[in-house]
Order: C-alpha cells, then sequence, then structure tokens
C-alpha cells in the first residue's frame, strides 16, 4: 500500500509538473503570439509608410515632369517667337536697304538733271550771247 500511495504521489508530482510546465509553454507561446503580432503591426506600418512615400514620390516627379514639359513648350514658343521677330528683322533691314538703293538712284538722277539742266542752261546762255 505504501508504494501505491508513493507512486501516486510521484504520479501527482509528475501530472503537476506536466501541468506546470504546459502553462509555461502557453505563457511563452502567448508572448511570442503577442510578440509576433507587434512585429507583424510594425512591418504593416512601414508598409503603409514606403507606400505614402512611394505615392509621394510618383506625384512629385509627376509634378516635376508636367513642369518641365511646360517649360521646354514656353522654350519652344519662345524660339518661335525670335524666329519670327528675326524674319521680321531680316525684312525690314532688306526693304532699308532697297530704300538705301532707291535714295541713291534718286540722288544720282538728281545729280544728272542738275548736271543736265546746267548744261542746257549753258547752252542757252551760250544761244542768247549769240
Amino acid at each position: 500500500r505504501e508504494q501505491l500511495r508513493e507512486k501516486i504521489m510521484q504520479l501527482n508530482a509528475r501530472v503537476n509538473q506536466l501541468l506546470s510546465d504546459k502553462a509555461q509553454l502557453q505563457q511563452e507561446r502567448i508572448m511570442s503570439e503577442e510578440e509576433r503580432l507587434k512585429v507583424s503591426k510594425v512591418l504593416v506600418d512601414l508598409q503603409i509608410e514606403n507606400t505614402s512615400l512611394l505615392e509621394a514620390a510618383t506625384d512629385k516627379e509627376f509634378q516635376l515632369e508636367n513642369k518641365l514639359l511646360q517649360q521646354e513648350n514656353d522654350v519652344m514658343e519662345l524660339e518661335m517667337a525670335a524666329q519670327s521677330k528675326q524674319k521680321r528683322i531680316d525684312q525690314l533691314e532688306k526693304e532699308r536697304r532697297a530704300d538705301l538703293q532707291l535714295i541713291q538712284d534718286l540722288k544720282n538722277e538728281l545729280s544728272a538733271v542738275r548736271n543736265n539742266y546746267t548744261s542746257v542752261l549753258s547752252d542757252l546762255d551760250g544761244e542768247k550771247a549769240r
């Protein structure tokens, strides 16, 4: 009987030890799950932040590309305006040269008319003197 009692006590001690070990393992598992959840939350938060940063970077890149395209368009418009103005300058310069040539031709013609008039007057004076 005594052996049986001792055996029951050993079994009870073993059961109590196993229950204690089980409780400790469950507590460790709970702590491990809590830690895993914390890590998962941090990971999700980082992914959300990363997504926000990517969206902000994409938006900024889009804005910069639009700004660049607008500036390239402005440059092209300015270049076209400059070409148009240069054509007008070239045309006006051509007209100025033509006007200067006309003035020179008119001066030459006036000089020839004066010389002719002087010659005619001289001839007239010569005829009158005779």
